[in-house]
């Protein structure tokens, strides 16, 4: 099977470095040429348009920001030259814009499949996200020789729209464990505790997690290379927002927006979301 791969950020490039390293084909396609050089390096085909690419495999992996940015890569000609094949979208979008997707896809005969993601780079790296699958059944059991190799774990969400809701609702959970790590930390150097014994605490307490194990030596140093960006962050918690629109109260969530808007607005967006600590400690309220 010919894999191309659309996306080459943060995330997309180390999952498709994964699936060269494990030997199978692969070719790529980013809008900012010099993003693939480090695959061009290894021996990966890089194409400059994605009509070629999309010609060229059976099925294409797209990992890119957002909506508008799958729009700007996925033009109609493209879709003609994946009829009969497969587009598996790891792009964090709302349900709603991935169903518009399907459409298009189904107008073409495409089989499009939703698989975002739960993990930032260390896990993209590693091969230990977690993929959230929706769409065909059967044709995402064919593919889990290849997940796996981006994935420690597929879970099945059903149809269209599951899979990118069940993100964003776990992305909303990231969101505001964020802050309250920060307003934990900030409170307990407001207090006077060495902050460094109180992260110790943290990670020996019931509070510890995965994500305070990532962060906490953001918070110590006061350092945010952004292994998962605060405006992207803030992007997901919007998508989330909209969705739950009048139907649900989502109080800590809509807070959380307001906070990561700010600290976006004061400039932290390109560092990790971890910044927003930074913000509460620094920025101006």
């Amino acid at each position: 099977m010919k894999i191309g791969w659309i996306g080459l950020g943060a995330m997309g490039t180390p999952m498709a470095a994964r699936l060269h390293d494990a030997n199978l084909e692969v070719s790529v396609y980013n809008r900012t040429e010099s993003k693939a050089a480090p695959l061009k390096e290894k021996g990966v085909a890089v194409y400059t348009n994605p009509i070629d690419l999309a010609a060229k495999v059976d099925l294409v992996f797209i990992m890119l920001s957002d909506k508008t940015a799958i729009d700007a890569v996925l033009v109609p000609k493209f879709w003609e030259q994946m009829s009969e094949k497969i587009v598996v979208n790891m792009s964090t979008i709302a349900p709603l814009e991935s169903l518009a997707l399907e459409k298009t896809a189904q107008k073409h005969q495409v089989t499009y499949l939703e698989a975002p993601v739960s993990g930032s780079v260390g896990a993209a790296k590693a091969g230990a996200l977690l993929i959230l699958a929706a769409g065909n059944e059967e044709v995402i059991t064919q593919l889990k020789p290849v997940l796996a190799h981006l994935g420690s774990q597929t879970f099945y969400l059903g149809k269209i729209g599951q899979g990118a809701g069940a993100k964003l609702s776990i992305n909303s959970l990231l969101a505001q464990m964020g802050v309250a790590y920060s307003e934990a930390l900030l409170l307990a150097k407001h207090l006077g505790v060495d902050a460094e014994l109180f992260l110790q605490i943290i990670g020996q307490s019931g509070m510890n997690s995965p994500l305070f194990q990532a962060k906490k030596g953001m918070w110590l140093q006061d350092s945010y290379p952004a292994a998962f960006s605060l405006k992207l962050m803030l992007k997901d918690i919007r998508l989330a927002n909209n969705e739950a629109g009048e139907a649900i109260e989502l109080p800590f969530l809509s807070k959380a927006q307001e906070l990561y808007s700010q600290a976006e607005k004061s400039g932290l967006g390109e560092l990790d979301m971890a910044a927003v600590y930074h913000y509460l400690e620094k920025g101006e309220h």
